[in-house]
């Protein structure tokens, strides 16, 4: 059954109807996916069992095989059937396994839209979220203090907390307590539990596993969809006959549609040993509906998700097989937070200027607005600036007379999220970086550098390298100038390089005459080997 591509990495794929048969599996073909990160395949299958009066079916979707550049490669699945729609992340190491995405009644419509794309990774995340994590521990700059109930104390930063949640940040804007006394109490939490969820609204790094029902709970209650997503994963991961109907009603209390649908397909496939467990009991008395939900689930069909089918293709469905097997093998992603997450929160505080606690004055007088937590924590030069007595932690304005606005916004867009920079600026922010200590902005600088290095300006570049010391630039601008030494000769960015830096042209010209002398003896040798090759052919 083939897969029919209609855009980029969009496909459709149509199973057949279930007819007269009582359970169908149907798979597609296999499909690839080309993008700069590389190429992967992938295959779908449908599952369609007959119900009563209607026809159910489960979607699920395995990546078959990938190769690319970045083993740590994600892709963003998105996969809509009838009127439902579920994305999800699904990482290069889980290929060979399979993800149930979708399951709906009722079908009327047996065509399937899937939409990957590979995320795009950020090269400066780890040290961005390094940088965070020791800002947090160090509690440096902390504006706000968040109180559990047991009266622990953590000292966090108002930027930070308001742009992952926005129930934190409403508490800031309007005229509450909180944004009165700048305390923020959390009755309700414990004091592990309250510093786990500031480490992860910080770093977006793992959680531990045992307190995942607490931090889930916690991330429904301050809208932390990230959170609560990676909660939701470890709680599917961890989900066993004696937990399973407490995460059902977890899942129902907080209106968590997908972990609420996996509990009860794991009840449904281990019917007989949950029901004798107390959390049964316990669900039993509280919710009867619920209750009513998992029985007439069992009742209708049995179900399971990331299934391994012993079906018997020669044979077929026996309608009088009421013992026909199904083994179940649970197997839900468990997935961390990617960068793209971070930088998009980040990327909107910029944005919005809002908490903002210090300004950037530009050459021309131009303002800019910023937070100082984001660049103390990327640079050891603007922390000592505050940390010292001098006149910018007085003022909390920073005077840069020697920078552009433009090239000052685009430094900072990089402070907060790390995307790529404009090449128009590209030399600006080498000399920025430097100033600064920004070592992953030089780095992507010097990158920049590298790979667009032209005859007309690899002379400046080479300037440029020398004068902030940095040996790799110079060593490349230096090689490609030796290669092209007779067109760069004729430049104005050569001349001007021999006017203004002596020490500078002696080298590249040395340079030049060893590395032409080498070429010599080495087409010598090659000529001579030549003659005494035909020398000894001739005799």
């Amino acid at each position: 059954m083939s897969v029919t591509k209609i855009y980029d990495n969009q496909y459709l794929w149509e199973f057949p109807k279930l007819g007269k048969k009582l359970l169908g599996i149907y798979n597609s073909r296999r499909f690839t996916i080309n993008s700069e990160s590389g190429t992967s395949e992938w295959q779908l299958e449908a599952v369609n069992r007959k119900g009563r009066g209607y026809d159910l079916v489960e979607i699920y979707i395995e990546l078959v095989s990938a190769r690319v550049k970045d083993s740590s490669t994600v892709f963003q699945v998105t996969i809509s059937a009838e009127d439902e729609i579920f994305s999800q992340k699904v990482p290069v190491h889980n290929t060979g396994q399979r993800t149930l995405f979708i399951d709906y009644d009722n079908v009327t419509n047996h065509q399937v839209k899937v939409d990957i794309k590979p995320l795009p990774q950020n090269i400066v995340c780890s040290n961005l979220t390094k940088d965070l994590a020791n800002l947090l521990t160090s509690k440096e700059f902390s504006d706000i203090t968040v109180v559990a109930q047991d009266g622990t104390e953590f000292k966090a930063h108002k930027a930070i907390i308001c742009a992952r949640s926005e129930v934190f940040a409403v508490m800031f804007r309007i005229d509450m307590e909180e944004s009165k006394t700048n305390r923020l109490r959390i009755d309700d939490m414990d004091a592990e539990v309250v510093e786990e969820m500031l480490k992860y609204m910080y770093t977006g790094g793992d959680i531990p596993k045992k307190l995942a029902e607490e931090l889930f709970i916690a991330a429904s209650k301050y809208s932390l969809l990230d959170l609560q997503t990676l909660c939701e994963n470890i709680l599917l991961e961890t989900m066993e006959v004696e937990t399973v109907a407490d995460i059902l009603l977890l899942a129902d209390r907080h209106t968590n549609k997908r972990l609420k649908t996996m509990a009860i397909y794991f009840m449904v496939n281990n019917i007989k040993t949950v029901t004798e467990t107390e959390g049964w009991k316990k669900l039993c008395q509280r919710d009867h509906d619920l209750r009513s939900q998992v029985l007439e689930k069992t009742a209708t069909r049995q179900m399971a998700y990331d299934i391994v089918y012993n079906y018997d293709d020669e044979n077929g469905y026996n309608e009088d097989d009421t013992d026909h097997d199904i083994e179940v093998d649970i197997k839900p992603l468990y997935n961390t937070l990617t960068c793209l997450s971070l930088t998009k929160y980040f990327t909107n505080v910029f944005a919005s200027k809002e908490f903002s606690d210090v300004t950037l004055v530009a050459q021309d007088g131009s303002e800019l607005k910023a937070h100082k937590l984001i660049l103390c924590a990327h640079s050891e030069v603007f922390a000592a600036m505050f940390r010292s007595n001098f006149e910018e932690s007085k003022t909390n304005r920073i005077q840069i007379d020697d920078m552009e606005a433009e090239v000052i916004e685009e430094m900072l867009k990089f402070l907060y999220t790390g995307n790529d920079i404009s090449e128009k600026w590209v030399e600006e922010l080498f000399i920025a970086a430097n100033k600064y200590s920004l070592l992953d902005l030089q780095t992507m600088c010097e990158n920049s550098l590298i790979n667009t290095m032209e005859i007309a300006t690899v002379a400046d570049i080479l300037l440029l390298a020398d004068r902030h010391t940095n040996e790799r630039l110079k060593t490349k601008a230096v090689e490609f100038i030796v290669y092209h030494i007779k067109n760069v000769g004729e430049t104005e960015g050569w001349k001007k390089l021999c006017e203004t830096n002596h020490d500078l042209s002696r080298l590249v010209l040395e340079k030049t005459k060893r590395t032409v002398k080498r070429m010599r003896y080495w087409r010598y040798s090659s000529d001579s080997n030549s003659n005494i090759e035909s020398g000894q052919s001739g005799t």
